[in-house]
């Protein structure tokens, strides 16, 4: 079969631009001090990432004073704040300082109160599957978003391991969940490898979540743009395949 049915006729001359992806970087539990956060904010922006996930964390917890500093920082670089809250203090705690929106780790899925304490904070969610089932993702859908329209939610599929990345999961979280709930499906990646997280994007991930410390060089966002506009799709001969053609049939 040829490149394209007829050369001669050409009734979409537009290139079909794959939806893009978003880059989300995760500050992780290292940040000790606020001049640590604060560089890891302008880390991600120099990256080229549209969101930053700031975990509250155990041992180390993040103050109101610094993250309030965070958020103005955000603000700044024009890129989203991201809390991440384990306890119904601490999402008290990311309204305070208004937050862009949530994310819920794999851990606290199950946690009802959790999820029914950020559905009335009424912000867009970043829902990670990891080793949930079906029956446990649809019951906390419905908890964040009783209509059954979960417009602003997207699930993260979550990938451990290269060899068992299994990333054909993120077509079935698509049919489980995308149309029954209009739910998006991104990636979190913990790999150092970059492998799964380009390949995911054939499979039209929303976004990629990545650890600061694999976007700070901005490498990874570049290649996350190239790779988007290899999927592009046009149904028209570039000039240069014309001139090969031309070349051929001389």
């Amino acid at each position: 079969m040829p490149k394209f049915r007829d050369d001669t006729k050409k009734a979409e001359q537009e290139i079909k631009q794959m939806p893009r992806c978003e880059i989300i970087a995760n500050a992780g539990q290292g940040v000790h001090s606020k001049e640590q956060g604060l560089m890891i904010i302008r880390d991600a922006s120099l990256g080229g990432a549209q969101a930053i996930i700031f975990p509250q964390q155990e041992s180390n917890a993040l103050s109101d004073d610094w993250l309030i500093e965070f958020r103005e920082l955000t603000l700044h670089e024009k890129i989203d704040f991201v809390g991440e809250p384990h306890t119904q203090d601490e999402i008290a705690q990311f309204e305070r300082v208004g937050v862009d929106r949530y994310k819920i780790t794999y851990s606290d899925i199950v946690d009802i109160e959790l999820l029914d304490s950020i559905r009335i904070a009424g912000k867009p969610v970043l829902l990670s599957v990891g080793v949930t089932t079906y029956p446990e993702i649809e019951k906390a859908l419905r908890t964040l978003r009783p209509i059954d329209d979960c417009g602003t939610v997207i699930l993260l599929h979550k990938v451990f391991e290269l060899e068992q990345a299994n990333l054909r999961a993120i077509l079935d979280l698509k049919e489980e969940f995308g149309f029954k709930f209009n739910c998006s499906v991104g990636l979190e990646s913990s790999l150092g490898e970059w492998q799964c997280d380009l390949v995911s994007l054939a499979y039209g991930v929303a976004c990629i979540e990545k650890d600061i410390k694999l976007l700070a060089s901005g490498d990874f966002a570049t290649c996350v743009r190239r790779a988007e506009k290899a999927l592009d799709y046009r149904k028209f001969f570039t000039d240069k395949e014309v001139g090969l053609r031309r070349d051929r049939d001389e």
